[in-house]
C-alpha cells in the first residue's frame, strides 16, 4: 500500500473513532428522546410521587431515621395515590406502570420493617424499579439516574451531584440518565 493509501485509512479510521465518541456522547439525549408519553394527569401523579423519593432520598444521605421513616410513608402514600390514578386509566402503559408502582411499594414497604443490610438491600431493589420508571417514561427532567460502581448501586436523584443513599461520606456515582 502506498503512502496516499495509508493516509487514508488513517483518516478514514479517525472520522469512524471521532463518530463513534459523539455517538456516546450524544447518547444520553437519546435517551431521552425514546420515553414513553403518558397522559397529563399520570405523569403529574408520577412527578408527584419522583418529588417524595427526592425527600426519601435526602433523609437518607442525611441519614436521619426519623425523617427516614417519615420520608418512606410519603413515598408509600404518593405511590397509592399513583396507583390509584392509574387503575383508573385506560391506556396500554396502565399495566406496566402497575408493575412498576407495585414492585417499588412492595420493597419500600420491606424497607419500613427491616433493617441492616436487608433494609438497604430492599432499598436497592426500590431505587432500581424507579429508575426504570424514570427511564422508560416521560417524566420530570431535573430527575437523573446514577450508577456507583463501587456497589453496584442505581439511584435516582434530583440534580447533577452524585449523592448515595446507603454512603453518602463515599464520592461514588455517576450520571447514567
Amino acid at each position: 500500500m502506498d503512502m496516499e493509501g495509508v493516509l487514508r485509512r488513517r483518516y478514514e479510521q479517525g472520522c469512524w473513532g471521532l463518530f463513534l465518541v459523539g455517538m456516546i456522547l450524544l447518547a444520553p439525549l437519546n435517551a431521552w428522546s425514546k420515553r414513553i408519553e403518558l397522559s397529563k394527569v399520570l405523569a403529574d401523579e408520577l412527578n408527584l410521587l419522583l418529588s417524595a423519593v427526592d425527600d426519601m432520598h435526602e433523609a437518607f444521605v442525611d441519614q436521619d431515621r426519623s425523617a427516614v421513616h417519615d420520608s418512606l410513608k410519603g413515598v408509600l402514600s404518593a405511590l397509592k395515590r399513583a396507583r390509584v390514578k392509574t387503575g383508573k386509566m385506560k391506556t396500554l402503559q396502565a399495566p406496566h406502570v402497575l408493575r412498576y408502582l407495585d414492585a417499588i411499594s412492595r420493597h419500600l414497604e420491606m424497607v419500613l420493617r427491616s433493617n441492616g443490610e436487608e433494609q438497604s438491600d430492599e432499598l436497592r431493589k426500590a431505587f432500581h424499579q424507579l429508575a426504570g420508571l424514570l427511564r422508560t417514561y416521560q417524566l420530570r427532567k431535573d430527575f437523573h439516574i446514577f450508577f456507583c460502581d463501587h456497589d453496584k448501586m442505581t439511584w435516582v436523584q434530583k440534580g447533577w451531584k452524585a449523592r448515595h443513599p446507603l454512603k453518602p461520606k463515599v464520592r461514588c456515582g455517576l450520571a447514567v440518565m
